[in-house]
């Protein structure tokens, strides 16, 4: 298990989603580390994701199209698991998903993949 020092309060929130929040590491701009959120503590989904990554290194699968995962990290507000963080060469984030699937069909109102 990593160990992280900083308290999560001080790190940017970079992605929130239903189950777990996405904070930027403050030492390390390439990487992030997500929370579970503690009322959806019932849906175990970093651990779920920390499983599946380590079947997918058990099988040798590229991280060349998904981010990697360096595990555990355990703060005083409680476990992350940490992974790279998905930017642009110029340290921009990177489109989500949703923006990308929304210009490759047609409309893209100005958001470009690249």
């Amino acid at each position: 298990m990593n160990n992280c020092d900083q308290a999560r309060e001080q790190w940017e929130l970079v992605g929130s989603g239903s189950l777990r929040d996405c904070y930027a590491l403050p030492n390390d701009p390439f990487k992030v580390i997500k929370f579970a959120r503690e009322s959806k503590e019932v849906q175990p989904q970093n651990r779920i994701e920390a499983a599946y990554y380590a079947y997918l290194e058990k099988r040798r699968v590229s991280y060349e199209h998904i981010t990697k995962c360096y595990g555990w990290a355990q703060t005083e507000k409680g476990e992350g698991l940490i992974f790279d963080r998905a930017i642009n060469e110029d340290l921009t984030p990177a489109i989500t998903l949703k923006e990308a699937l929304k210009y490759m069909s047609g409309g893209g109102g100005g958001v470009s993949p690249c």
